[in-house]
């Protein structure tokens, strides 16, 4: 975590955050005065308008609307983050969605990192290696620049109908093993 928390201290721009943000991290977004910061909790990611009781919450959105990860994209349309930091213990559910949007709506980086031991990161980097090269594996977290992303809706597609029919493949495996 070290690493990504000087990274942090050079950020300068709109920073998204996903997932339950490290608070060694969060210490160093509000350190640095350069960056926007904007955080989608585990909360509000799983949220709907029924059970959402945390008030911060509902006066962050407009009409307790939540920001669901499977509409990123569309949150997201006109005030695109310049980075994204993300934990992807959070996100392992929507992943097929996640990578796609995350690379759509991000300007320049995405800073991707796993809190627990049962998340391999480089199943992850393979993801975004489908769509793009510049993937950097640290020994802690990954760095996908998106300067050069070019968007190819046909792509985007392809990859996910391989990866719903990846996850039933992997669904229906581990009914028969159980």
């Amino acid at each position: 975590m070290r690493k990504l928390r000087y990274e942090i201290k050079d950020l300068r721009g709109f920073v998204l955050g996903v997932g339950y943000i490290n608070d060694s991290l969060l210490k160093e977004m509000n350190k640095n005065d350069y960056i926007k910061v904007d955080l989608l909790t585990s909360d509000f990611l799983n949220a709907t308008k029924k059970n959402m009781v945390d008030k911060e919450i509902r006066k962050k959105k407009k009409k307790g609307k939540t920001i669901y990860i499977k509409k990123l994209k569309k949150a997201f349309r006109h005030d695109k983050p310049d980075y994204i930091i993300c934990n992807i213990d959070d996100v392992m559910n929507y992943l097929k969605y996640f990578v796609k949007d995350s690379l759509y709506i991000t300007n320049e980086r995405i800073y991707i990192y796993s809190e627990s031991k049962k998340n391999d990161l480089t199943n992850i980097e393979k993801k975004y290696r489908r769509y793009i090269n510049d993937v950097v594996n640290g020994d802690e977290y990954i760095i996908i620049n998106t300067i050069n992303y070019k968007r190819n809706i046909f792509k985007n597609l392809w990859y996910y109908i391989v990866d719903t029919f990846t996850s039933i493949y992997d669904f229906i495996g581990n009914i028969l093993t159980n």
